[in-house]
């Protein structure tokens, strides 16, 4: 017992009460573990971010990712993760690559909490979605909740919708993908909706500041004049992005209006279909890849963003730059495909280069509506933010580390 110059008694040797001069010891982190087959660009403020918010809270993240496929490697946007947060374990692709071996025991066994992706050809998953079942690690499934880009239902798709309630948490990529999960019997109470974006950032301050001369010096290299309407595809060049059905497009929109140009920036398996495109029609321009602040050059001089095809995230650095997204009504978009307004932040046409060029020529032709489109663009980025999916997904893996095994 102590007495104090205030006059009150304090039991200082009260357990759980430090005592003064003695040294509290910290709490072992938590750790919690996403496994990816390979780490794409757009992905590295996401987990920068997540593990620096999960700190806060004594939750250690740990990256497991290994080298990408022969196919990823095309698309020239991988990069390696930071030491500190990125673990590279071995990882093979069999059978054409519709099976992956990922060996990455250690960091599994570290963590108490696994994230996988919803990928039936992840051999590793199966592991531990039987671990899961039998109470020997919490496990948590980041998906679309169906292969979106699936030709026809078949047992690859049987299989995963088995397998959808088989484990302790749901990251969904956006609310669609939730509703998606509840009707087929996941509790909605372990579903965390992350909606799905990017750091834009970085793209929306390098637009911002691209000055006239800096954007007059960008179409001046490429050949287009300044007083030009430019449509922009920007993103990795493969059949689902229904390229052919872009250049028919353009060229129709280029003889209804000589004044369109059409820059393509991106890299794929696709390449050389552009690059031949581009040396027949004159108002085509391929930059190849472009990455960071470097392509905010071609957002700034663009009106409209075009992709006939597949749309994923590049919506959101469409709307980023204030270009109305304009695509096709094709079975295969990704779940981010929800952040398009028809009429109001883009259109969605049929599946047929004369509707999806018409239109695009229609907004080109009456000014007000494209500015109309344009800022409903840019109110629909900016419900989109970084800060949103990393809080909603740190909170996810809080409550589910802290929910009853």
């Amino acid at each position: 017992m102590t007495i104090h110059p205030d006059g009150h008694r304090r039991d200082t040797d009260t357990p759980g009460v430090r005592a003064p001069g003695t040294r509290q010891a910290r709490p072992t982190p938590r750790r919690v573990l996403i496994l990816e087959a390979q780490i794409k660009q757009y992905r590295r403020a996401f987990f920068c971010g997540l593990g620096e918010r999960l700190r806060g809270n004594h939750i250690e993240l740990k990256i497991a990712y290994s080298a990408p496929s022969r196919t990823e490697r095309t698309k020239s946007d991988n990069l390696v993760l930071p030491a500190d947060l990125g673990i590279e374990v071995p990882g093979t692709w069999l059978l054409g690559e519709r099976v992956f071996v990922q060996r990455a025991w250690g960091p599994i066994r570290d963590a108490e909490l696994v994230v996988i992706e919803q990928g039936n050809k992840h051999a590793v998953n199966y592991v531990l979605l039987a671990m899961s079942r039998l109470g020997r690690k919490r496990v948590a499934y980041w998906g679309h909740g169906y292969n979106h880009q699936a030709r026809a239902p078949g047992v690859s798709e049987w299989l995963k919708r088995k397998l959808i309630t088989q484990v302790d948490w749901w990251f969904a990529y956006t609310a669609g993908v939730g509703r998606y999960l509840t009707e087929h019997g996941v509790d909605p109470e372990i579903i965390t909706v992350v909606q799905n974006t990017i750091d834009t950032r970085e793209l929306a301050d390098a637009v911002r500041t691209q000055a006239a001369n800096d954007r007059h010096a960008t179409r001046r290299r490429l050949g287009i004049s300044d007083d030009a309407r430019v449509g922009l595809f920007c993103g990795s060049l493969y059949a689902d992005k229904k390229l052919e059905l872009l250049i028919v497009a353009a060229e129709q929109i280029h003889a209804r209006r000589s004044d369109f140009e059409l820059v393509i920036v991106g890299d794929g398996p696709a390449r050389e279909q552009v690059r031949a495109a581009a040396a027949r029609l004159p108002f085509l321009h391929y930059v190849g890849p472009s990455f960071g602040r470097d392509r905010a050059a071609y957002f700034a001089i663009s009106d409209v963003f075009l992709n006939p095809g597949l749309v994923g995230l590049s919506i959101v650095d469409a709307f980023t730059a204030g270009l109305p997204m304009f695509t096709t009504d094709v079975p295969i978009h990704s779940p981010e495909i929800e952040y398009l307004e028809p009429n109001v932040n883009g259109a969605m046409t049929a599946y047929d280069a004369s509707a999806f060029a018409s239109a695009i020529c229609r907004v080109l032709d009456d000014p007000g509506a494209l500015a109309r489109m344009r800022e409903a663009a840019r109110a629909t980025a900016a419900r989109l933010t970084m800060d949103h999916m990393i809080e909603s997904f740190a909170t996810g893996i809080e409550r589910c580390l802290a929910a009853r095994p």
